[in-house]
């Protein structure tokens, strides 16, 4: 399947690749709207500018890069969090805004709009422990289940360094009706894990530069995450995860 995808040619392909996409681009708006992601909550707590934050070089991140077997105990401020959730998302966020301009083709605008960005917040200051969605423009966080839910994450992660020490654990979550409006080719799934990695890597580094401990993993239970997040499976799934404290 695999090898058989790679020999299979997009639509737009070839010489006229504009018109073509933009008659495929029509037809598809008839058969129903682009779905896009949340609307803001306007009861989201809004968190602090991280603007003034200064990354160290990527040298230097990449030198401390390790993920933890076990986790110290730590508590985290709201502005670290702010920080690793702001610009660890710069990329999503720079999609976003370009496939909600006035041209329909920037629709088709792949990168990011898939994924949601949950959070579990454990230990952070100013915040109570529960489920949330983070909002990428404002960057704020709407709270979707309240409550210490240190075990459940532990008992969905298998064994693997748990939360039990952490201070909260950030899942993308993809709507795979979402990319599937946009991307209609053979490889779009494939794609969509392959991407997952790709939008985890800058919140790793950018959790690294912040001096937090780390750990990541897509191996997770779906269906506890699922119940946790109060996610539909036949359209949402959780497809990467990184703990930090």
């Amino acid at each position: 399947m695999y090898a058989w995808s790679r020999s299979v040619a997009y639509y737009d392909s070839g010489p006229d690749e504009y018109v073509r996409r933009s008659e495929a681009l029509d037809s598809m708006l008839r058969e129903r709207s682009c779905p896009m992601p949340p609307e803001p909550d306007p009861s989201a707590v809004t968190l602090p500018d991280p603007d003034g934050w200064k990354a160290p070089s990527l040298g230097a991140v990449i030198a401390k890069r390790r993920s933890v077997g076990a986790f110290r105990s730590n508590t985290i401020d709201q502005e670290v969090l702010a920080a690793l959730l702001h610009h660890g998302t710069s990329k999503m966020r720079e999609c976003r805004r370009l496939s909600s301009s006035e041209d329909p083709q920037s629709l088709l605008i792949s990168v990011g709009v898939a994924f949601d960005v949950y959070v579990l917040v454990y230990s952070v200051h100013g915040l109570a422990p529960g489920v949330y969605l983070y909002e990428l423009e404002p960057s704020a966080l709407s709270l979707k289940r309240p409550g210490n839910l240190r075990e459940s994450v532990r008992e969905a992660f298998a064994g693997q360094p748990d939360p039990t020490n952490a201070a909260a654990t950030v899942v993308l979550v993809a709507d795979f009706d979402r990319y599937q409006w946009r991307y209609r080719h053979e490889r779009a799934l494939r794609n969509l894990y392959l991407e997952s990695g790709r939008l985890m890597q800058p919140l790793i580094l950018v959790a690294t530069a912040l001096g937090l401990q780390t750990w990541i993993t897509p191996a997770i239970r779906d269906q506890l995450v699922g119940v946790l997040l109060a996610l539909d499976s036949e359209n949402w799934q959780a497809l990467h995860t990184l703990t930090v404290a």
